[in-house]
């Protein structure tokens, strides 16, 4: 049975239509300084993955893990700003989650 479509699922960030889906990407991506670029794409796959398995799920735990060290590389690369940007984009691409992600993200990046 297909699964009904959600308008604030995002598409898989290794799918061609991902970058469509915070556009534009380009502009919010940060540069890490391990040399990963951290876009809203990639933050946005991670909450999906936290909220797909509940909050404390073995692999949301890993999920959490991962978002805190994104965080971690986009604050290196710019600060506050930086993140405040990831933020931001994040909440414009889903805004009936808004409030959820927005509490997930700040307690990661606390």
């Amino acid at each position: 049975m297909p699964r009904k479509s959600d308008p604030d699922r995002l598409p898989h960030p290794g799918r061609a239509s991902a970058s469509r889906a915070c556009a534009p990407v380009s502009e919010q991506s940060v540069q890490g300084v391990s040399g990963d670029i951290v876009t809203p794409a990639a933050i946005l796959a991670l909450l999906d993955g936290i909220e797909r398995h509940g909050l404390n799920a073995p692999a949301a735990l890993a999920f959490r893990s991962a978002l805190r060290r994104k965080g971690i590389e986009a604050d290196h690369a710019g600060g506050l700003a930086a993140l405040d940007d990831l933020m931001g984009a994040v909440v414009g691409a889903g805004p009936n989650r808004a409030d959820a992600r927005t509490a997930i993200l700040r307690a990661a990046w606390a």
